[in-house]
């Protein structure tokens, strides 16, 4: 009977180097996954999201990484200023936004200038920063109170890709592959 290691038959015969190496291989590729996300949380929370940081009342002071989609940037002095959507984070502090429910708003106050591209609105964000106040904002007739943080880090999620925009691809046998 030969072991399997991953579905790779290993001899019996060995060295014991080779089967320590191929166990420390296998280990540290499962600890990858358990990598910490792009903004060092160290001290801040991820709780309560801004809605429910709103009606709780003082918050002033208080560190946390939230996450959403960018809905609006504006240049804010001499920074960036980003209104994001909060939605709950994932494990590695990706924002859930299409199954969590919307957290409320908050508003990222950047020393930084960012980039237009980059955090355009409708792109995921992780934003970590301190909570300096909260902004009362007017939409029409609407009035609502947002956080507003100073953003010490900003991650810009990858773009995801639109499946409504991917190409159609066929191949018949014997022929090229097309796609329009």
């Amino acid at each position: 009977m030969v072991p399997r290691l991953v579905g790779l038959p290993l001899p019996l015969g060995l060295p014991c180097v080779v089967k320590r190496a191929a166990a420390a291989a296998l280990l540290a590729g499962m600890l990858a996954g358990c990598a910490a996300g792009p903004v060092r949380e160290t001290g801040a929370t991820r709780e309560p999201l801004p809605a429910a940081l709103v009606a709780g009342g003082d918050a002033v002071g208080r560190e946390v990484v939230w996450g959403g989609r960018v809905v609006d940037r504006r240049p804010d002095g001499a920074g960036t200023r980003l209104e994001v959507l909060a939605f709950p984070l994932r494990g590695r502090q990706q924002p859930n936004v299409y199954w969590g429910e919307a957290g409320g708003r908050f508003l990222a106050v950047s020393e930084r200038v960012l980039s237009t591209d980059a955090y355009a609105p409708g792109r995921r964000v992780t934003v970590r920063g301190t909570v300096t106040g909260l902004v009362d904002v007017r939409i029409g007739n609407w009035r609502t109170r947002w956080p507003r943080l100073a953003a010490e880090a900003v991650y810009a999620w990858p773009r995801e890709r639109d499946p409504q925009r991917e190409p159609i691809q066929f191949h018949l046998p014997g022929r090229p592959m097309f796609s329009d």
